[in-house]
């Protein structure tokens, strides 16, 4: 299955057409180069593929459990946190199932409540859940960042690579 399929996507701003009955799909290990003038749409075609924009006709398919992250073009404004902190912030998502996690093994379960807990734990296993802590000192021994400073201390350049793993 593909990770990412448009299936006769069309999209318009009034009388411009960014899209017209467009298909393509986007397979694992597949690598892809996205070039365009100002306003061709390309930032347009990435609010379709994470789902800040709906398409006029056609349909956005994505791989259940994919994984889509934006990097924004601003450098990150709170310049207070430190690197340690952002990339943290970075595993929002496995931290909230981990959260989940615990919430419902306080309860006594139904069958329903049982199967849920079941997918959260593959979830949390197939991501690394499990070891948060481990996986931020390892992303920041791995990326050779400045782990204790905060943004504010850092180049641009720095601040952009730190923004990366957000």
């Amino acid at each position: 299955m593909s990770l990412l399929r448009f299936d006769d996507v069309s999209l318009a701003f009034g009388d411009q057409k960014i899209l017209t009955n467009a298909d393509f799909s986007l397979e694992a290990n597949e690598r892809v180069c996205l070039i365009g003038r100002n306003g061709a749409g390309k930032s347009t075609l990435l609010r379709l593929i994470i789902g800040e924009q709906q398409p006029d006709d056609g349909e956005v398919q994505c791989m259940r459990n994919i994984r889509i992250s934006k990097l924004y073009q601003q450098l990150p404004s709170e310049l207070e946190r430190t690197v340690e902190q952002v990339v943290m912030e970075g595993l929002a998502y496995q931290q909230q199932l981990v959260q989940r996690f615990e919430t419902l093994s306080g309860y006594e379960l139904d069958d329903k409540a049982l199967k849920e807990l079941e997918t959260i734990q593959q979830q949390i296993e197939a991501s690394g859940g499990w070891n948060l802590e481990q996986k931020v000192e390892t992303t920041v021994t791995q990326l050779n960042l400045p782990a204790g400073k905060t943004l504010a201390q850092l180049s641009g350049g720095w601040r952009r690579r730190v923004d990366l793993l957000d």
